[in-house]
């Protein structure tokens, strides 16, 4: 699938993304780690584009670790006698609309959402802080990007409550998005306000869907709703050139936007060090109790690069030796 992303969009950084190796880097490296049916592989010494967007790599590794710290989070605000609740917010579509027009204008009812005297956190008792998430479809109606907001208070909200605030926060909204250019808001689906509970199996969720991780199993997925990664997956899978086209699109259009934003000072208030970068994040790797499964030379890596063995190379050291993968190569020099 990252060939395929590379593939699309060859100007982006996935040109270099887990194919070139890192300055002043000889080998390349394969660790190993975990016991069992467990155990996995990956690489080191080799360059990484960081893109959450566009590189299934990269970005099951960024959202991963983002998760893991959000849920962790939220486990300790919850057990602390903490509230939290999920804004799910959308706008008006169409299949005319492009990507990056609806996603532009989202964003910035968002930022008009929470200004001035009548800012949406001003309306919740006890707020201390949100993390936001940008998150895409495309289905019959076009591009649906929409927002979820993760709201963390200084005490559990009442269902009345909740109820009341919905209301209040759905006129506010609507109000704003009409301002933007958008249509009237559907009264249910423009915006929801959830409490914990779904706030939480929100959280335990959150990143890369099943549509990357088990795209080559999945059957029957809704073709009139598809993630960017199931858009990937069907031009890889399919040689669907229109799902590779419209992955191109959505590529272009998200980015540099933030993926999960985290409001002012809600970091320190739990005292998580400063964010990372999501290239940062798509660098870290090895842990101290992981084991060296090979080094691989330049040629070899060259062959392995050329002939898009990086995968299947990565499931040979996972179960078995490095002698598996000398079989592989010899057959690729005999052949050229």
């Amino acid at each position: 699938m990252q060939a395929s992303a590379r593939e699309l969009l060859p100007e982006s950084r996935l040109r270099v993304c887990y194919r070139h190796r890192q300055k002043q880097t000889d080998f390349v490296r394969v660790y190993r780690r975990g016991e069992g049916e467990k155990v996995s592989t990956y690489y080191r010494g080799l360059q990484v584009c960081g893109s959450v967007w566009c590189c299934p790599v990269c970005a099951a590794k960024i959202t991963e670790r983002k998760r893991l710290e959000l849920v962790g989070v939220l486990d300790q605000h919850v057990k602390a006698g903490g509230g939290v609740l999920m804004l799910t917010l959308t706008v008006p579509h169409t299949r005319e609309d492009r990507a990056f027009d609806v996603a532009d204008r989202l964003l910035e009812s968002f930022r008009q959402f929470g200004q001035g005297r009548d800012r949406w956190t001003r309306s919740l008792p006890g707020y201390l802080g949100s993390v936001r998430a940008l998150e895409v479809t495309h289905g019959m109606n076009g591009w649906h990007p929409h927002l979820h907001v993760l709201v963390l208070l200084a005490r559990p909200l009442t269902d009345v409550q909740r109820f009341m605030l919905s209301d209040l926060l759905h006129a506010r909204w609507s109000w704003i998005t009409l301002r933007n250019g958008f249509e009237e808001l559907h009264r249910v689906h423009g915006l929801r306000l959830d409490d914990g509970r779904q706030a939480g199996k929100y959280a335990a969720k959150w990143g890369i869907p099943e549509e990357l991780t088990k795209a080559h199993v999945k059957e029957g997925r809704r073709e009139d709703s598809r993630t960017p990664w199931a858009l990937l997956a069907d031009y890889t899978l399919k040689a669907d050139h229109q799902a590779g086209a419209l992955f191109r699109e959505f590529a272009e259009a998200f980015k540099g936007k933030s993926q999960l934003h985290w409001s002012r000072g809600l970091r320190a208030v739990f005292g998580l060090d400063e964010e990372k970068s999501d290239e940062q994040l798509a660098a870290e790797t090895q842990r101290e109790e992981d084991v060296l499964a090979a080094r691989i030379a330049p040629a070899d890596w060259s062959l392995i690069r050329r002939h898009e063995l990086r995968g299947l190379v990565l499931e040979l050291l996972r179960s078995s030796e490095w002698s598996a993968v000398v079989l592989l190569l010899d057959q690729y020099r005999r052949e050229t």
